[in-house]
Order: C-alpha cells, then sequence, then structure tokens
C-alpha cells in the first residue's frame, strides 16, 4: 500500500520537543471529531520528525478565541493502532463504492 503525505504540522517547537496542531471547528459536534483527528496528525508528525511531545490547540471559529489545549505524549503502539483502524475504514469505505458501482451499473441493464 502506497501513502502519500500532505501537509505539515502547523509548529514544531525543536527546543521543547514538540509538535503543534492547530485545528478548527465551528460546532460542538465538530469538536471532538477535530481533537481526534489533530491528535492522530500530531502524533504522526512526531513519529516523522522524531519528536516525543505534542500539543494540540483547538480554536472555536464562531467565539474566535482558543478553547482548549491538549498535551500528549508520542506512542508508537497508539499511532498504530489508529493507522489500522485508518486503513480499515478505507478498505470498508472501498467495498462500498464497489458494492454501489455494481448495483448502479446491474440497474442500469434492467
Amino acid at each position: 500500500m502506497r501513502v502519500k503525505v500532505i501537509g505539515q504540522p502547523d509548529r514544531l517547537n525543536v527546543a521543547d520537543n514538540e509538535v503543534w496542531e492547530l485545528k478548527t471547528y465551528r460546532y460542538s459536534c465538530n469538536r471532538d471529531r477535530q481533537l481526534v483527528a489533530g491528535q492522530f496528525q500530531a502524533m504522526f508528525y512526531c513519529w516523522l520528525t522524531g519528536l516525543n511531545d505534542y500539543q494540540v490547540h483547538l480554536y472555536n471559529a464562531v467565539s474566535r478565541r482558543m478553547e482548549e489545549k491538549i498535551e500528549g505524549h508520542f506512542n508508537l503502539r497508539v499511532l498504530r493502532k489508529q493507522i489500522d483502524w485508518a486503513i480499515e475504514l478505507q478498505n470498508l469505505a472501498l467495498i462500498r463504492s464497489r458494492a454501489a458501482m455494481a448495483a448502479l451499473q446491474a440497474a442500469q441493464v434492467a
């Protein structure tokens, strides 16, 4: 499987051995999703850069203020689990899209 990394960390704080990731959200229902994505991205960037710690900063675009800062430490075991989970989701999406395409083709033939 080939992987293409697009993007970069929002900030590398080499002096403190940290990766900083900023995630913006508008609605509280998206906050948790952005936090999970930010932690995954920050941990992935830790792995790429060799830095040990990360911070995820959550910015609320509606109130126009920084709402929260979550700090964490790189953990290879957790990163591997997250990558496996992402690959599984990707495969499920691929299976669904193939099934939908087959159903569409079958409907067109009928």
